[in-house]
């Protein structure tokens, strides 16, 4: 059997210099706005340093000999997701590193490599300390990695491209299996427009509400792309008492876990299509139930203040399943039966198709009827045949199958993850919603203070390597492991 070899490594490289030079050059933008804004400081060079190294080193991988007309097959396309959610946070790390006032050096380089993936896959934790008191410079950056993150590095990638099947398994790889458009080129367009006019939108709306113009614009950036970067240690706690700019924010989380094929039909004003989307529906339902569960519990078991248990339970409840990692009050202090409501609410995640992490409300359909089929035909003669539909869609056993490999795959690294925190000392609790904020890539956490910034660098790469396997549902990076020790032996 054929697996990853030298050849198939040539045509990774080759596709990931065309990766590094679109999104190097869209770094470099943002870094170069970055520069302009503050350019009396020399150290604001480092903004356009990760976009400038990594258009050099598409040029030198730009060489590779690779014939122009092969095609690149799907263990390829897997190989390169990987590599390239890598190394593209890697570069991006540079300013977070300089920026560093740490004196330990390889301290300074964990804290910077988890900071850039977490804003590349959305995740929203965070390992610098005193945000308030960061200059603009560096917290517009910041979340503008997010903001392109959000939507993702291959997405960015993939609109430069021409069509091919090549492109098509890429946009599988980064675990966006639906289309908008007939061709590839034309899905991917379309997202960046419904995306940009989205983001434009939401500012304008928290500048009418007072907001400064570095507020409104980090926080949308981070709302819609729910990744959750703040400007703020307090995050949203900063906003507690302005409902209005709160609403905004859950209007736009919720806005960025939906699926982009809601957003392309709302704007094609088909309305009965959005209003059948069995996804969005239970998507909704999980928001109700779950603000109202938590709500009562905030209530009857912890005693809050009505405003306080219905403010907190619905903004955290919104957070945690649109997969954003916005709070806006510490989380730590919630009982434990409202945290492990929102561990599943951040496992199952955002709908398909959207910015938003975690399993996918459609999978978790899926899955669930699948095992309802199950039961049924467990009871029925054995010359009963059962097949399995989603909204009126017969689903084949292939991809039920990859469906549940997926999700097997998702709660054996979650588990692996949960138990080198127990090891590392962690409560059980906090072991289990640390390692589901990061697998789902959400950023809600219960640990502060010294437990969160003195963790081990052991916990914190375990961190990082959750919020890249969530990000990229774990089959591109097993392909990645997979393919080097094949190569080693």
């Amino acid at each position: 059997m054929r697996y990853i070899d030298k050849h198939d490594f040539k045509i990774v490289l080759k596709f990931l210099g065309d990766a590094l030079q679109i999104i190097g050059m869209s770094v470099f933008i943002l870094g170069f706005f970055s520069l302009i804004s503050d350019y009396k400081h020399y150290e604001n060079i480092s903004y356009i340093l990760p976009g400038g190294l990594m258009v050099v080193l598409a040029s030198f991988l730009s060489r590779v000999n690779v014939d122009k007309s092969e095609r690149m097959e799907t263990r390829q396309a897997l190989v390169l997701s990987a590599i390239a959610w890598l190394l593209i946070p890697l570069f991006c790390s540079i300013p977070f590193y300089i920026a560093s006032t740490s004196v330990d050096p390889l301290a300074k380089f964990v804290d910077a490599y988890f900071e850039a993936m977490s804003a590349f896959t959305g995740a929203g934790l965070t390992m610098i300390q005193n945000l308030d008191t960061h200059s603009s410079t560096f917290l517009f950056f910041r979340s503008g990695l997010a903001w392109i993150g959000g939507v993702g590095i291959i997405m960015l990638f993939l609109l430069i491209l021409s069509p091919s099947p090549a492109v098509a398994k890429l946009y599988s790889a980064e675990a966006r299996t639906g289309r908008i458009k007939s061709t590839m080129k034309g899905t991917v367009q379309e997202i960046w427009k419904i995306y940009i006019l989205w983001t434009i939108i939401g500012v304008i709306a928290l500048l009418l509400l007072g907001v400064n113009f570095l507020d409104s614009a980090t926080h949308i950036m981070t709302a819609i792309g729910t990744q959750g970067f703040s400007t703020h240690d307090a995050s949203i706690g900063f906003y507690y008492n302005n409902i209005p700019v709160q609403i905004i924010l859950m209007l736009f989380m919720i806005i960025g876990a939906i699926s982009f094929y809601i957003h392309f039909n709302l704007l094609d004003r088909k309305f009965s299509v959005v209003l059948r989307n069995l996804e969005l529906k239970i998507f909704i339902l999980l928001i109700v139930i779950g603000s109202i569960v938590i709500c009562a519990n905030l209530l009857f078991l912890q005693h809050y203040a009505t405003e306080d248990a219905i403010k907190q339970s619905t903004f955290n409840v919104v957070s945690a399943v649109t997969t954003t990692g916005f709070s806006n009050t510490d989380i730590g202090n919630f009982d434990n039966a409202s945290k492990f409501i929102l561990i599943i609410l951040m496992i199952i995640g955002g709908c398909s198709i959207s910015t938003a992490g975690g399993l996918k409300v459609l999978k978790i359909l899926i899955l669930t009827e699948n095992a309802w089929m199950r039961i049924k035909k467990a009871l029925l003669p054995e010359s009963a045949v059962v097949k399995v539909k989603l909204g009126g869609i017969l689903l084949t056993e292939e991809e039920i199958s990859y469906i549940t490999f997926l999700a097997f795959l998702f709660f054996i690294i979650y588990g692996f993850g949960v138990i080198i925190f127990l090891y590392l000392g962690y409560p059980t609790m906090d072991a289990l919603f640390v390692c589901a904020t990061a697998i789902s890539d959400n950023g809600v956490n219960t640990l502060s203070g010294t437990a969160w910034f003195d963790m081990s660098p052991v916990g914190k790469g375990t961190l990082i390597f959750l919020m890249y396997a969530g990000r990229l549902e774990i089959l591109p990076v097993l392909a990645l492991i997979f393919g080097i020790v094949k190569r080693i032996k």
